[in-house]
């Protein structure tokens, strides 16, 4: 029985032995790799166009003219709509809505709509203030939702507040 057991040991062992690296090896092949989340990944694409909204602003605070406008009433756009799918992703009412960017894009297209012609001193001092604004904005933004996915509240919170601000800043822009 010694001789049986010995050798039942054995052949067990040389299993193992070889088993166990093939299990191995085909783990890794086949195996599917761990995906990113969804949330995250959006939120990086928002931080992008926020930095996009960032260059065309400091632009637009150059431009002498509203043909040269274009750029920045996309990036504008582009920001609000990832923004939206943001809050949608989260959940409707987690994350402020951001009217700021919707006030904004108005601003831009009211100075657009009369036609290629000079910006007045004042509205280059709008458009550089809103440069301002989205200066701020950046680094609260990027803290918006944790690497994990998970919405920082005291962030959301503050980004409301800047929100405000900027949107009372548009409003009375735009009644001048």
């Amino acid at each position: 029985m010694s001789k049986k057991r010995a050798r039942a040991l054995f052949y067990l062992l040389l299993i193992m032995l070889i088993g166990w690296p093939v299990v191995q090896m085909y783990q890794v092949y086949v195996d599917v790799p761990e995906r990113e989340n969804a949330l995250v990944m959006l939120h990086q694409v928002s931080v992008f166009q926020l930095q996009i909204l960032n260059s065309s602003t400091a632009e637009a605070g150059r431009v002498d003219s509203t043909g040269a406008l274009d750029s920045l009433q996309q990036a504008v756009y582009t920001a609000q709509f990832a923004h939206q799918r943001l809050m949608m992703a989260v959940g409707r009412g987690e994350v402020t809505e951001w009217g700021a960017l919707n006030d904004f894009l108005q601003y831009v297209l009211s100075l657009q709509i009369t036609g290629n012609r000079t910006l007045m001193p004042e509205e280059i001092q709008v458009l550089e203030r809103m440069h301002a604004y989205v200066v701020a904005v950046q680094p609260v933004y990027k803290q918006l939702i944790t690497d994990q996915g998970k919405l920082h509240t005291s962030v959301s919170e503050e980004l409301a507040k800047l929100d405000e601000e900027m949107r009372l800043f548009l409003q009375a822009a735009m009644l001048e």
